[in-house]
């Protein structure tokens, strides 16, 4: 069964009682709703690294800059954020790609896909669950009305998702 990191947006996402909710995703303008929660907290986002090591959050979901060295970033946000704390990285839609993020070692990969993408996403992330033994995930920024057709052990999104899509 897949589980869910729900992206907090207003302080009431907070209060969702969904036991399948495993973990909130907050940013510089969120973390402050997420002081005293049971789940984990990963920060996201344009500055997820330095936000994880201030308020020391569980890790971070990150997308990386493909235009410098992908194991040079992963390290420094290791060193950054510490050993100890989770790293999920946000992988474009290709097998190459995910070959990329995956070398890097994190605790997790996520791609994001559109409904227009969706057969691609899970032709995807059934080719790679078949070779790495690193935890998929997808990302819905776009309406999936299911998101159980992807072999995905989260599923990241945000609180009007949860309501909209079956899982």
């Amino acid at each position: 069964m897949q589980r869910f990191m729900l992206k907090i947006e207003h302080q009431d996402d907070v209060k969702l009682d969904n036991e399948q909710i495993c973990c909130y995703l907050v940013d510089e303008n969120t973390v402050s709703y997420v002081e005293k929660t049971d789940k984990l907290v990963l920060s996201y986002g344009e500055n997820a690294g330095a936000l994880c090591k201030k308020d020391n959050l569980d890790g971070v979901v990150c997308e990386l800059d493909d235009s410098q060295s992908l194991k040079k970033q992963v390290t420094d946000l290791r060193t950054l954020i510490g050993k100890n704390k989770f790293l999920g990285i946000i992988s474009p839609l290709t097998r190459h790609d995910a070959m990329l993020v995956s070398e890097c070692e994190p605790d997790f990969i996520a791609f994001r896909a559109t409904n227009e993408q969706k057969d691609e996403a899970i032709d995807l992330i059934n080719w790679y669950n078949d070779f790495f033994l690193i935890q998929a995930a997808i990302v819905v920024d776009d309406k999936i009305e299911d998101c159980k057709v992807f072999d995905t052990e989260f599923v990241l999104l945000n609180r009007d998702f949860l309501k909209e899509i079956s899982c």
